[in-house]
């Protein structure tokens, strides 16, 4: 065979192994913000694990200047603090998702900020994940679709730590009860002017609404009656917390509740019963009336 032949057989085979050679498999799309938080919800350590860790106040002040850090645009140093606390800042879709590598050690929680130059001065915050089925979803949905800054989710079950023999007292994995957690220390980022729609929920029972307002006082802004309103508008029959009825869901001993009261900010705990959870286009008509007030 000549050598021109041969460099012609050995073209033809280089091209033949070019055209048969397997494709490479398309790279998975990047999970959406509600695929990951689920994610997120599927590993958080439950009931009686004692998996949630007091954490000292130097690390809890560390871990939320980091957050702030992230906020205000400086990743690096916000990766720099949160690295020795096992913490990590991911990019996705407009967002920054910080959160415990896994199995968590803390279990602080998975804080999600909304980069976008539009972002409001709103907070969701998800203080019982586990224990309040579907306020994950809830608390994605509204974050989406009010442009919040920031979304908090509680890192264990609410029980976590066992059971409080004071309800008002509660227990160090009880978000809306510890008021020196990292969830704590995130709500008090908000200013004056913030609001905090925080999600929860409870069991059916005779004589409550579909969804009870509070803002954590007998005294309640004329802002829950126009939810209210909205909420009712929309099929969602609502009750506003006024110091009487619906007491064991006033959320008195809320601390973030505490907090946007003493700072002017306003606070929004709205428990919902499992009729409006648990349908998806309940939630979405419940998010459209706080989108009306907001």
């Amino acid at each position: 065979m000549s050598a021109t032949a041969r460099a012609v057989a050995a073209a033809m085979a280089l091209a033949a192994m070019i055209v048969f050679a397997p494709a490479k498999a398309p790279a998975a799309p990047a999970p959406s913000l509600a695929e990951h938080v689920a994610e997120v919800v599927r590993t958080l350590p439950g009931r009686d694990s004692d998996a949630f860790v007091d954490g000292p106040p130097n690390e809890v002040d560390t871990a939320a200047s980091a957050i702030a850090a992230a906020r205000a645009g400086d990743i690096a140093g916000a990766r720099a603090m949160l690295a020795p606390l096992a913490y990590e800042v991911h990019e996705l879709e407009t967002y920054l998702v910080i959160q415990e590598r896994t199995p968590c050690q803390r279990c602080w929680g998975t804080y999600v900020i909304n980069r976008s130059s539009s972002a409001k001065n709103v907070f969701v915050e998800i203080p019982h994940p586990l224990h309040d089925q579907n306020t994950p979803e809830f608390g994605v949905e509204a974050f989406q679709r009010t442009g919040a800054s920031l979304l908090l989710l509680a890192g264990t079950h609410r029980y976590a730590n066992g059971e409080p023999s004071d309800a008002c007292r509660g227990v160090e994995s009880d978000m809306a009860r510890n008021d020196h957690s990292l969830f704590m220390a995130v709500h008090r980022i908000a200013g004056q002017g913030t609001v905090a729609l925080q999600y929860h929920g409870f069991a059916d029972r005779d004589g409550y609404p579909d969804v009870v307002l509070s803002n954590g006082n007998d005294t309640p802004p004329a802002e829950l009656h126009r939810l209210r309103t909205e909420f009712t508008d929309r099929g969602i029959d609502a009750g506003v917390f006024d110091g009487d009825q619906w007491a064991d869901l006033g959320a008195t001993c809320n601390p973030q509740g505490k907090h946007s009261r003493a700072t002017g900010g306003q606070f929004v705990h709205q428990e919902f019963r499992p009729a409006i959870r648990m349908d998806a286009g309940k939630r979405s008509e419940a998010v459209a009336a706080v989108l009306a007030v907001l």
